[in-house]
């Protein structure tokens, strides 16, 4: 996912290279605006299929709609420096420049530190809670996810639901 945050980002960037062009030639600036906003629409579109496929909205989706929304911004403020403030239109692109600018280290900030808060590493507790299921499940007959070394042998592992310490299971083979 950090292939497609960081190729989202860059056209994000490159968003804020309007503000090089006059304020007055609003056609440069949307013609600028609008190639990134249907960039970035074919680049989601490529870019869907390779994503698991679910319910609800996941932090690259909601990375990449921000992103639409800004570029959406961005399309507005040329609108209103271009036709509606000739006169304080510079005023108007060093503030929104400074908000874009702002937003966007806010974002990324938000990212990167939702991905390292789910990303910690597990403790020894929930490690071997973990196997303990693991090894449940494949004693229980349920093999979904497991490597199935406990198959067709005795196990020492007792079943979460058990108040005895250790009890022995066998897998019975018919």
């Amino acid at each position: 996912a950090w292939n497609v945050l960081f190729i989202f980002l860059m056209l994000e960037v490159l968003g804020f290279t309007a503000f090089g062009v006059d304020a007055s030639a609003l056609g440069d600036r949307m013609s600028i605006n609008l190639t990134l906003v249907l960039t970035a629409v074919a680049f989601k579109w490529v870019v869907k299929d390779e994503l698991p496929h679910v319910s609800y909205l996941t932090i690259l989706d909601k990375y990449i709609l921000l992103g639409f929304a800004m570029m959406c911004c961005q399309g507005l403020e040329n609108l209103y420096v271009s036709c509606l403030h000739k006169n304080t239109g510079e005023q108007v692109d060093n503030l929104f420049i400074i908000f874009g600018i702002a937003s966007l280290i806010a974002k990324n900030v938000w990212v990167v530190s939702v991905y390292f808060k789910k990303s910690k590493p597990l403790t020894f507790k929930q490690l071997s809670h973990r196997e303990n299921n693991n090894l449940v499940n494949e004693i229980s007959g349920d093999f979904s996810g497991v490597s199935g070394e406990c198959i067709d042998r005795v196990c020492d592992i007792p079943r979460l639901s058990d108040a005895t310490p250790s009890r022995k299971f066998e897998h019975k083979s018919k």
